[in-house]
C-alpha cells in the first residue's frame, strides 16, 4: 500500500554477474531522462540533465512491476560471467516479491551476485558471499 501511495522511496545498490550496458536494448527496457523518471513517480532529481535511467517494466504474478536502474561502475573479475561485474543503482516504483532480482536476472541475464534463486547456483556459490544487494536508505 505504501508503494502504491508513493510514500516509500527506496534506493538499492547491487553487484550483478556480467556486464550491463548503460543503455540496454531489450523488449522490456527503455532509456529515459531523470525528468521522465521523476514524472513516473520515482525519487530522482528531475534537474539532473546527465543521468539516464533504464526502465524494466513487466508483469510479475499478475501485477505490474517497474524498476528504474543505472550502471554506476564496471569491475573486472576472474569469477564473473564475461569477466565483468557491474555495480548498479536500482529504484523500484512497485514492490513485487523479488522484483529487483527478477528484473536483473530474467530481463537482462545478469543475476545479482550470490542469488541462488534466480541466478546459477554454481555461479552464486563461486563468490562465497551472500546476496550482493543492499538498501541505500
Amino acid at each position: 500500500r505504501q508503494f502504491e501511495q508513493r510514500i516509500v522511496r527506496k534506493t538499492y545498490a547491487a553487484i550483478v554477474n556480467g556486464k550491463l550496458e548503460e543503455e540496454v536494448t531489450a523488449d522490456n527496457a527503455t532509456t529515459i531522462s531523470s525528468q521522465e523518471t521523476y514524472e513516473l513517480g520515482v525519487d530522482v532529481d528531475p534537474n539532473d540533465l546527465t543521468t539516464r535511467w533504464q526502465v524494466a517494466h513487466d508483469v510479475q504474478e499478475g501485477k505490474e512491476a517497474l524498476t528504474v536502474w543505472r550502471v554506476l561502475k564496471h569491475c573486472p573479475s576472474a569469477k564473473a560471467k564475461d569477466g565483468i561485474l557491474t555495480l548498479v543503482e536500482l529504484k523500484p516504483k512497485t514492490g513485487r516479491k523479488h522484483q529487483l532480482r527478477r528484473h536483473l536476472a530474467w530481463n537482462y541475464g545478469c543475476p545479482i551476485v550470490g542469488d541462488t534463486t534466480y541466478g546459477d547456483l554454481y555461479d552464486a556459490k563461486r563468490f562465497g558471499r551472500g546476496l550482493m544487494l543492499t538498501s541505500c536508505h
